[in-house]
């Protein structure tokens, strides 16, 4: 799965699973309720700050974000 994607799936189901709304996770992260929309449909590839602040507000470790993703061999 592409980084982008992964991040997005994991964001949407961890939120989900926490019986969150994008508007209640906005508001946990320091953050508006468009940019979780927007991150969860994967039209915003956000930087570290923002999975930073993504992560406090779901209460995981950012590396929890990026299961999934398929690593390239260099």
């Amino acid at each position: 799965m592409e980084p982008l994607e992964a991040f997005a799936a994991n964001v949407r189901r961890i939120r989900t699973e926490r019986e969150l709304t994008q508007e209640q996770l906005a508001e946990l992260a320091g953050l508006h309720m468009t940019d979780i929309a927007r991150i969860e449909t994967q039209r915003r590839d956000p930087g570290v700050k923002v999975i930073a602040k993504i992560a406090y507000g779901l209460q995981v470790p950012a590396s929890s974000l990026m299961v999934g993703v398929e690593h390239s061999p260099s």
